[in-house]
């Protein structure tokens, strides 16, 4: 997350628990909010995807999506 003070958009409550099974290793699941700050937290310090548009596409991608952005994970559609 920045350093500072900052002000986030309307958070609509949208969490996603993400778990990662790599082979042969432990990953502790995160939490992955969709709207507001979109912050990732159960991992360590809290990290901050707003600034990561790429995050949404790559997320999307694994599942299977396309086209994804943010507004698809917080149940809106682009345009």
């Amino acid at each position: 997350m920045p350093a500072g003070t900052y002000h986030c958009p309307s958070d609509f409550g949208i969490v996603y628990r993400l778990s990662f099974f790599p082979a042969k290793l432990t990953i502790p699941a995160v939490a992955v909010e969709a709207a507001g700050c979109q912050r990732v937290s159960d991992l360590g310090a809290a990290r901050w995807v707003a600034r990561s548009p790429d995050f949404w596409r790559t997320l999307g991608a694994s599942l299977g999506l396309v086209h994804t952005d943010v507004q698809t994970f917080q149940g809106r559609t682009s345009g």
